[in-house]
């Protein structure tokens, strides 16, 4: 039987009638910069165009335009899956519906920053986000960015970042539904409904997902094969979004995103049977506030949070609820100087709480962010600077910055250079868990340095980018738990010193002929990501490289696309790892994916036939944790839409 009962419940209203002064300055701060917005000139769209990443998924919502140009968000079940198959960057999975964390060029979960429409996600109490609980509805653009830019993003953005963003829902009526059923009991029903004209828009979007994840598996070859058993999964997921327009110069922004999982704990191979549970709540809403004259953009953010996750082990005796609330604003000016310089100013504030049965009372944490960004061309040369000034609660100012070069020579040859310096603060439960937290411990810090080189090749029926990425990045007050010498248990402590390098050669190519289209890209990174400081317990060599994460990871994708269908492969390899007791052997995956996009009139359809780990690999990504074999999954998605007035469906990256 799956838990149901849920306790350690925080209320918001007692927090912010607490912090009454904090909510005042906010409310005031974003009153302030969107009534200056007043007597602006015309201007046309509000979203200024940004850069876009590397690895970026779209939705068909998103993306637009004839099913050729389509990505296909929808089909993944998490954002974890979704990645995962990117190549961009490692997932540390649990297994199926289980954690699932990133790590990007070796960096720690807790080094890359998750962004819901600019504002940060990752909980203050981990300090990192389980990305198999982020659902792919709701969501137009997902992106991976791989490099330290704490000057922009604040604590936490060192090893990379993640992008999520909601986009403003089109005019017109629009209702889309859709179904998927595949492998190990999976099940997963989706419903959205958007409507409105260009002044007042609305949509919602709503998922319901059940799974067994009852795969066989084999510890050993000699072995005989089990079945995972107590790792059934459910989860409802509910997002909302408002959006209005009085004029061409400004734009109202509501989002809601409500979300409750359940989730038994599988045993792992060591266990025979497991009886725990885990249950989380999330609630996060936001609202923002832009406006645009002719040389200046004005964003005013402002969001809250509030998270409780409840773990249940009956055979332990573990019953431990802990929830945190954060109230987050930013506020951000670009503008034009002059047509010397493009600048960048942004303000962010964080205000959190946090409970939990390992503190010994409630905490509190308070992060104040100020950031200028300077852009300018000079010649071949597009010139960047940052710089960041962060305080929390009482300690000493922290200050960090990013510089960045591009050159750009002669058939399409571009030189990219970036340096910087990348912080983030301790975790709550870092500092103040009641056994093994350390109040004193110190903000790490990291230098950063890149250089990549990258070539556009163009062709009558065809496009291609050639780059190589070389990195350097040291780590320095490494927070680790371990045990100290003379202590009965384990504590946080800044113990380590970590060097992670490497080198990341691409290749991406598209060919078209008629109504046909071949796409390819290959993806690899080595990387050494070693501690300069040996680690008596656990036992750790000076020059080891951190567990799970692997040297060497290949991604290959092959896509074919011809008139209203589409035909994907993925070959990946990952290489061996070394794990906390075991060593971790390396691996090789392929994923098939078949999609057919027929179009009636105003109806529209979406067909995916998916098959995972095609060769039926057994792996794992960490010890202990069995991993699934050959699944597949088939989806359905049928949309109605009719159109009442066309807006611009140009997206940006806050």
């Amino acid at each position: 039987m799956m838990v149901r009962r849920l306790s350690g419940y925080i209320s918001p209203i007692p927090i912010l009638r607490e912090n009454v002064v904090y909510l005042r300055i906010i409310i005031f701060l974003f009153l302030f910069c969107g009534g200056v917005f007043r007597g602006f000139g015309q201007t046309g769209s509000l979203d200024s165009l940004q850069e876009l990443p590397e690895v970026v998924v779209r939705s068909k919502a998103q993306v637009g335009g004839p099913p050729a140009n389509i990505t296909g968000l929808e089909q993944f079940s998490s954002v974890a899956a979704a990645l995962e198959q990117s190549g961009m960057l490692f997932i540390k999975s649990y297994g199926i519906g289980s954690l699932a964390t990133p790590t990007f060029r070796g960096g720690a979960a807790g080094q890359t920053a998750i962004l819901w429409n600019g504002l940060p996600i990752q909980s203050p109490m981990l300090g990192l986000t389980d990305l198999s609980l982020l659902p792919t509805i709701g969501f137009d653009l997902l992106a991976a960015v791989p490099g330290g830019r704490s000057a922009e993003s604040g604590s936490g953005a060192v090893s990379g970042r993640i992008y999520l963003s909601s986009s403003s829902p089109p005019a017109g009526l629009r209702i889309q539904g859709g179904s998927t059923v595949g492998s190990f009991g999976y099940h997963s029903q989706q419903l959205a409904i958007s409507n409105g004209n260009a002044k007042l828009r609305f949509q919602v979007n709503g998922q319901l997902l059940r799974a067994e994840n009852d795969f066989p598996y084999q510890i050993r070859a000699d072995l005989p094969t089990k079945r995972l058993a107590h790792a059934q999964q459910e989860q409802q997921v509910m997002q909302q979004t408002l959006v209005w327009e009085p004029n061409a110069r400004h734009q109202f922004e509501l989002h809601g995103w409500q979300q409750h999982t359940l989730r038994n704990l599988p045993p792992t191979t060591t266990q025979n049977r497991s009886e725990a549970t885990q249950e989380d709540h999330i609630y996060r809403q936001q609202l923002s506030w832009r406006a645009q004259r002719t040389k200046s953009h004005w964003r005013t953010n402002l969001g809250f949070t509030h998270e409780k996750i409840h773990y249940r082990d009956p055979q332990i005796l573990v019953d431990a609820p802990s929830a945190f609330s954060s109230l987050l604003a930013k506020v951000v000016r670009n503008q034009q100087l002059k047509h010397l310089f493009y600048s960048e100013s942004g303000l962010q504030f964080i205000q959190s709480w946090a409970t939990a049965d390992g503190y010994r009372q409630a905490q509190q944490q308070q992060q104040l962010g100020l950031y200028q960004k300077l852009t300018t061309q000079f010649g071949q040369w597009e010139l960047a600077a940052t710089g960041r000034l962060e305080l929390v609660d009482r300690s000493d100012p922290i200050t960090v910055f990013h510089l960045q070069a591009s050159h750009y020579f002669k058939d399409n040859w571009r030189l990219e250079l970036r340096a910087g310096r990348n912080f983030r603060i301790p975790t709550l439960n870092d500092r103040y868990w009641a056994q093994g937290g350390n109040p004193d411990l110190q903000t790490e810090f990291s230098w950063e340095q890149e250089i990549a080189l990258a070539k556009e090749i163009h062709a009558s029926r065809g496009f291609g980018l050639v780059k190589i990425n070389v990195f350097n990045r040291s780590v320095a007050n490494w927070i680790q738990w371990s045990l100290q010498e003379n202590a009965a248990f384990w504590s946080a402590g800044n113990i380590a010193k970590v060097w992670s390098r490497g080198v990341e050669p691409y290749l991406n190519w598209q060919y078209w002929h008629g109504g046909s289209q071949l796409k390819v890209t290959l993806r690899y990174h080595f990387i050494l990501s070693t501690y300069q400081t040996a680690i008596q317990n656990p036992a750790i060599a000076r020059g080891a490289q951190l567990w799970y994460t692997p040297q060497h990871q290949l991604t290959m994708h092959f896509e074919c696309r011809r008139k209203k269908w589409v035909l994907g492969y993925t070959q990946q390899y990952v290489g061996a790892t070394e794990g906390i007791n075991d060593d971790l052997p390396g691996y090789h995956l392929a994923h098939l994916t078949a999609k057919w996009f027929p179009q009636w009139a105003r109806w529209d359809g979406q067909f995916v036939l998916q098959v995972n780990n095609l060769f039926n690999a057994n792996y794992r990504v960490t010890e202990r944790r069995p991993m699934p074999g050959r699944n597949l999954q088939v989806g359905i998605q049928v949309g109605f839409s009719k159109a009442n007035e066309k807006l611009p469906t140009k997206k940006t990256i806050p």
